[in-house]
């Protein structure tokens, strides 16, 4: 199959799949039990605040210099 023709495949593949994806994805957002999930998640976040000292800042000057970099 030529490189144009693979695209295109690739493409109406995509489009098939997408609906049944995101169809999938919403069942799966309304059925999670929100409470669970971030009882679950809890102690990881626990750990990361008691392990990872804070950054004094955000990385807004960080990213502002790369994007200085790429300006034209």
């Amino acid at each position: 199959m030529m490189d144009e023709e693979r695209l295109v495949a690739w493409v109406n593949a995509w489009k098939q799949a997408g609906p049944a994806l995101e169809r999938q994805r919403d069942s799966d957002v309304r059925g999670t039990d929100t409470r669970q999930s971030l009882e679950s998640l809890a102690a990881c976040f626990e750990r990361a605040v008691r392990d990872v000292p804070a950054r004094a800042d955000s990385g807004l000057v960080e990213q502002q210099r790369w994007f200085q970099k790429i300006r034209p």
